[in-house]
């Protein structure tokens, strides 16, 4: 870089130059006593590089007023004050920047550790299974006081329900007398017949017992059925994102708070600590451009990297240890427990068989937690081979029924409600833009042993 200045310079002493910022470079003036020339190297791309130069004013014989701005007052001394000061300034950035660099692997040996510990001991304090006294492989009863979406929070340990949930929670309505679920035909593109269900409301006040989010589901059917009912393939063109959420917040308030049956203090004190641990990157980040600011220095300023390359790993084991940390209180394990053996007694056709329940009540109850375990099938399958009279179940309504013929009754109720769980739940998800699958089947309690 070579600056011409408009007179030979006469005496050294006479002018003065820098070459900024401070680079890995040398200034100084040509042998012809014309120009100040500037060498640099290992420059970075778009880093901007200058040379400062101050030479008396006799060195112009002539002004333009009209080209230049001419100031009056000792301009030289206020140069070398501003060159003074910023000079000062770099040496103490350079002072800090040493301190840290010295600071930076003891901080980041001491985060690593930190972020290593605290998991580990939220872990040991809250992640591990309560022991509970419960020895049955098969329960014949569904639990009092839980409702189908409570059932599908506690046994995932979710924060949000499947869209099995909602539809079990739908046929519980239906159950309880809301609502009534209709198999219907509707005409599609060049007059084709296309199965659809309609959902339509009952004049039936909810009880005080109610669960919220079935009040609240309850509310969400009013008005999107109103009084002439409203079809599953509408569903696909409403917004129902701003009721999932509200539906999992009032799961989430009894799963979590109400009963507390899950106890998430580990995962409150992780999501602590990562916010903390984020608060440092940032403030990491904002100290590497006060101080690092001179592309020369960001070469021997790597180790500053260090205590933020931990902090990157604290965050992905407070990450890792959120689903770990958060485990069942002893109430919530044993009904856990008991959910899985009712899922297992759903599932064994011949101990369903062999210890059926009189009521239809209860094969309705089957029904809804069926849905929800994912077993929905093999009750059907039982109440088949068992003759349960489906006429009884006036909550679910299919096309086509054959009175005396139990068989093609059978058939046409089994169609429907599997036809309508996999649209109410296909529906749901497009809906909400969900990436829940309402299909599979969670694990089951151990085999073979006594029913209650």
């Amino acid at each position: 870089m070579e600056v011409s200045l408009p007179s030979l310079i006469k005496a050294k002493e006479e002018v003065n130059y820098w070459l900024r910022p401070k680079i890995e470079g040398q200034v100084g003036i040509a042998r012809d006593f014309q120009k100040i020339i500037a060498y640099a190297g290992n420059i970075p791309a778009r880093q901007w590089v200058e040379v400062r130069v101050i030479f008396p004013r006799s060195y112009l014989p002539s002004l333009n007023p009209a080209k230049v701005l001419l100031v009056n007052g000792p301009g030289k001394e206020k140069v070398l004050q501003e060159e003074q000061s910023w000079q000062a300034k770099e040496a103490k950035k350079q002072k800090i920047l040493k301190s840290l660099e010295a600071l930076a692997l003891p901080l980041a040996a001491a985060f690593l550790l930190i972020g290593i510990i605290i998991p580990l001991r939220a872990y040991f304090r809250y992640g591990r299974e309560p022991k509970v006294a419960y020895q049955l492989d098969y329960e014949r009863e569904v639990p009092e006081g839980i409702s189908p979406a409570q059932a599908d929070m506690l046994l995932s340990q979710a924060k949000q329900v499947s869209p099995r949930a909602i539809v079990a929670s739908t046929l519980e309505l239906a159950r309880l007398g809301f609502l009534r679920i209709e198999e219907v035909e509707r005409e599609g593109f060049f007059g084709k017949k296309i199965k659809d269900y309609k959902i339509v409301l009952r004049e039936k006040e909810p009880p005080e017992e109610l669960t919220p989010e079935l009040k609240l589901f309850l509310a969400t059917w009013r008005e999107l059925a109103g009084k002439r009912g409203i079809l599953l393939s509408e569903l696909k063109k409403r917004d129902l994102s701003g009721f999932k959420t509200s539906f999992d917040k009032q799961v989430k308030k009894i799963v979590y708070g109400k009963n507390g049956w899950i106890n998430s203090q580990g995962e409150k004190i992780l999501w602590r600590w990562t916010i903390i641990w984020i608060g440092l990157i940032v403030f990491s980040f904002v100290t590497l451009f006060l101080f690092v600011s001179p592309p020369e220095s960001l070469p021997e300023a790597r180790t500053l990297f260090l205590p933020m390359a931990a902090i990157f790993i604290n965050i992905f084991l407070g990450l890792f240890f959120l689903k770990a940390v958060r485990q069942y209180k002893p109430e919530g394990k044993l009904i856990s427990l008991r959910l899985k053996a009712l899922r297992q007694f759903l599932k064994d056709f011949s101990l369903l068989s062999q210890y059926p329940p009189e009521s239809i009540v209860i094969w309705e109850k089957y029904l809804v937690f069926g849905t929800v375990l994912g077993v929905a099938k093999e009750v059907l399958r039982a109440m088949k081979e068992l003759q349960i009279p489906l006429d009884s179940i006036t909550w679910m309504s299919p096309a086509i029924v054959s009175k005396g013929d139990f068989a093609a009754a059978f058939e046409s109720f089994n169609s429907s409600l599997n036809s309508f769980s996999q649209a109410f739940a296909s529906a749901v998800a497009a809906s909400t833009r969900s990436s829940a699958s309402a299909g599979g089947g969670r694990g089951a309690g151990g085999g073979g042993g006594g029913a209650r």
